[in-house]
């Protein structure tokens, strides 16, 4: 015997739709079933009664939404409804079969590049917001991506909008539900491979779990995909994407340990204008010469320090007349008479700007080379001395032969 149960006349009429609604496959099959068929399945699922089945299988007729083939075979009418339904699940299923496959890129070890702020050569372990950034070659992968997941998820939520709105029969809802939960599980588990795959490209060979490469990657997506974070405060999908926050609350942290430090020093590409060539030679800040009254009108070049990059100075050193011997040899600060700052690195052939630790162009390849003239410092027509605090030089160089202050600029920019 059949216990029939109190379900609802319009939850009878959405099982029907389902039963009959086309399988899940790339290339749909449609359903069609004989009437008898579909009677006697619909009563032992739901445990109703066969009248209150003919009944919501009438009103669907009537509607529209299914009907009635040769043979008395039950399938749902071809509507723009049942097309776009199609359409959306054809989506999910191309995604699930396929999705490993699609924008190979984005699992390539060069797809994120770091983005560490270099000092004369050295990494800071100072706090950055983005120490990873997409490689520019494989932003338009990621742009693409982005919008195909945005875009099958509007279009589910758009589906669950208009029926609320009873623009779409509710016949359809359990359909839809079902097409909603999917798309979601692609979405996110699609977004977690990518994510993943990225953390076992450690920082250096001697480097932990990735976890800052992960935590920029996520942050990537959710700038993207601005829905991505109410889906993470779900249940299901709590800490799925990235599960250790705690660390990252006030921005990416970077936390260095003295092994990455020596590693990523050997790797960066100092700054082009700070490189000295043969024509110079360095001076110690602690060097005897600073006391000597011989050591007279010289060409100094200074390379001056600041928290995240190098100037380069250059100008004419007059020897001390107030010296006494009681005093400490090292400098407290080097002044410079009629001071000149070298221009800022960039790209000879298109004038791109150089991004700190690149050896070469990132538009043309072209490799950086140092600013094209020196800029005087002060007012114009006097001549300026100006004191450099040595607690921020980094370098200080003259030139081996005694020449003029022209003479040395031009010394200095030479290959």
């Amino acid at each position: 015997m059949i216990l029939l149960t109190e379900i609802s006349h319009g939850q009878i009429k959405i099982n029907i739709v389902q039963f009959v609604f086309p399988s899940p496959s790339n290339k749909p099959q449609w359903i069609s079933c004989p009437r008898t068929h579909l009677f006697k399945v619909m009563a032992e699922v739901l445990h109703t009664s066969r009248t209150r089945i003919d009944k919501a299988y009438k009103e669907l007729r009537k509607k529209g939404i299914i009907t009635i083939k040769k043979d008395q075979e039950v399938r749902l009418t071809e509507n723009d409804t049942v097309i776009q339904l199609l359409a959306i699940q054809k989506r999910i299923v191309y995604f699930e079969e396929k999705g490993n496959r699609h924008f190979p890129n984005m699992f390539n070890e060069d797809f994120m590049l770091n983005n560490f702020t270099v000092k004369a050569g050295v990494l800071s372990d100072s706090v950055y917001n983005t120490p990873y950034i997409i490689n520019p070659k494989y932003q338009n992968d990621f742009d693409a991506y982005c919008f195909q997941m945005d875009s099958l998820f509007k279009d589910v939520s758009m589906l669950a909008l208009s029926m609320s709105t009873k623009l779409i029969e509710r016949e359809y809802d359990f359909v839809i539900g079902n097409l909603t939960i999917r798309a979601v599980d692609v979405i996110m588990r699609s977004i977690h491979d990518r994510i993943g795959n990225q953390a076992q490209y450690r920082l250096t060979p001697k480097s932990d779990f990735n976890t800052r490469r992960v935590w920029e990657f996520v942050r990537l997506f959710r700038t993207r995909l601005p829905w991505l974070i109410t889906l993470e405060k779900k249940k299901k999908w709590k800490d799925y994407l990235f599960a250790d926050r705690g660390q990252y609350k006030a921005g990416s942290a970077l936390h260095l340990t003295p092994d990455e430090k020596k590693y990523l020093k050997i790797k960066k590409y100092s700054d082009p204008n700070a490189e000295p060539n043969s024509n110079f030679k360095k001076i110690p800040l602690n060097s005897k010469l600073w006391n000597d009254s011989s050591f007279d009108e010289v060409s100094i070049v200074i390379i001056y320090g600041f928290e995240h990059d190098s100037e380069v100075y250059i100008g004419m050193w007059e020897s001390r007349e107030d010296y006494s011997e009681d005093e400490e040899s090292t400098q407290t600060s080097i002044g410079l008479l009629a001071p000149h700052k070298l221009s800022e690195v960039s790209c000879r052939t298109c004038g791109a700007k150089w991004l700190e630790g690149e050896p070469d162009c990132e538009k043309c390849g072209q490799r950086m080379r140092k600013g094209e003239r020196w800029i005087r410092q002060g007012e114009r027509g006097g001549m300026v001395h100006t004191e450099f605090d040595t607690e921020y030089i980094e370098d200080i160089y003259t030139p081996k032969r005694n020449v003029d202050n022209s003479t040395a600029m031009e010394m200095w920019l030479m290959e």
